[in-house]
Parts: structure tokens; sequence; C-alpha cells
């Protein structure tokens, strides 16, 4: 479903925000597969993901403070560039979550 809906509205350009949930593994995977496909880096660099405020939890209420905190941060133009956590995504080694 992720999948489906990132395709969906990643060339939407009256966007104000996307961002998606999901491991970093996911995310990198994904997003592997949409630039072997030829989305455009300026594409995927626009997308918030994984989504949310690294708080350091994993259960489901963690999970959803922590997206809400970036909705919160987006709304009031605090949220880092979301290609600078593309970068360190791309950079990390890769994980097993």
């Amino acid at each position: 479903v992720d999948e489906r809906v990132l395709r969906r509205f990643l060339h939407e350009d009256r966007l104000a925000y996307l961002g998606m949930i999901g491991s970093r593994a996911k995310v990198r995977s994904l997003f592997r597969r949409l630039s072997d496909e030829g989305v455009a880096a300026e594409r995927l660099q626009a997308v918030d993901a994984p989504i949310g405020v690294e708080v350091g939890g994993k259960s489901p209420p963690e999970v959803a403070v922590s997206i809400l905190a970036r909705l919160v941060q987006v709304r009031n133009g605090k949220a880092p560039r979301f290609s600078d956590a593309v970068r360190r995504m791309e950079s990390e080694t890769p994980v097993e979550e």
C-alpha cells in the first residue's frame, strides 16, 4: 500500500508535504527501486521518509508522537530539509529491522 500511495503522489507538484512511514531499510529499498526506474532524485528528496522526529521509541504510541511532532514542525516551518534526511539514510550501512 505504501508504495502505491507514494507512486500516486510522487509527481504531484501541488502538495505542500509528502511523507512516508516505514523502516529505514524499507524506505531505502523503495527509493532505490524508484531511482532505478527513472524517478528523479529531486522527487525522492522531497519525500520526508521515514516520517517522524527521532525520539528513540518503537512502540505504536511513540511512533504516533514522532509523526505528529514532524507534522507540527512542518506546519511551523521548522522541519529539516528532507534531502538531508535522504542523504543521511543513503550513507548509512544497511541494518536489519
